[in-house]
């Protein structure tokens, strides 16, 4: 134990250990703008906003029981949106004064010549250049997603729903068994994960640098200590001992 505790103390060298502390520092701070042309990919500017406001209220998942709260909090941006569109004068104009009828005119007038007409061009208007409904629409157009997906039996479902999802589609029945049961167990999982997707491709990244960074520990300790072992002829000195037979 003396000869390896020794041998430790030559490897953990303090200078070279505040220098690559002080590099691992500035390293670490780099990684947020390594990610950040991920994060730029953001299907909109307010999305990551809005999962970082929904794992505040419900935490990085959602459980069925918590479906009821969610769907409120959807319901509660979709009248904030809807004071701001009734109050529009073209959208009273063409007696939008529900958000299914909104939905309904915003989707008819998204392709072709519709698009030119003055409601359509109104409707992206407010979707794009609003500064107070353009959040709120790409908010609801995240939220409106996962909503569909539970509508589809995509999420929170019954294990006989989903087989018998599975055994209707073309598509999943020519699945193998392992990658149907592996749906089925998506489908009906208890909870869904509320962290937005740039996270966990972010996180992927990350492991990589991180192990960079030990690999850059590792060499920069052991390299000295191992050319300065080499040079004294230190472990021909250790091998002429028992112990240090023994150790190397």
């Amino acid at each position: 134990m003396r000869i390896i505790r020794k041998e430790i103390r030559k490897v953990l060298s303090i200078r070279l250990i505040v220098i690559l502390l002080l590099f691992s520092a500035l390293y670490v701070t780099q990684i947020p703008y390594l990610s950040m042309n991920w994060w730029n990919h953001s299907d909109s500017p307010y999305e990551v906003d809005l999962h970082r406001e929904l794992i505040g209220k419900f935490g990085a998942t959602i459980t069925a029981d918590e479906w009821e709260d969610f769907t409120a909090f959807r319901q509660n941006l979709i009248d904030d949106l809807m004071e701001y569109v009734l109050q529009d004068e073209i959208m009273q104009k063409y007696d939008i004064d529900t958000y299914e009828k909104y939905e309904e005119q915003k989707e008819a007038t998204a392709l072709g010549e519709a698009h030119e007409t003055e409601l359509g061009q109104e409707f992206s208007r407010l979707t794009f250049d609003d500064p107070v409904t353009s959040p709120l629409i790409f908010k609801i157009q995240t939220l409106d997603s996962l909503v569909s997906a539970k509508e589809s039996g995509h999420i929170f479902s019954s294990k006989e729903d989903a087989e018998k999802k599975i055994q209707s589609t073309d598509y999943y029945k020519k699945m193998s068994d392992s990658a149907q049961n592996r749906v089925v167990q998506l489908w009906t999982g208890k909870e869904l994960s509320l962290l937005h997707e740039a996270v966990t491709e972010n996180v992927k990244d990350d492991f990589v640098r991180m192990a960079i960074l030990a690999v850059i520990w590792c060499f920069v300790l052991i390299l000295p200590y191992q050319i300065s072992e080499r040079l004294k002829n230190v472990r021909d000195i250790q091998l002429t001992t028992k112990t240090g037979r023994k150790i190397f």
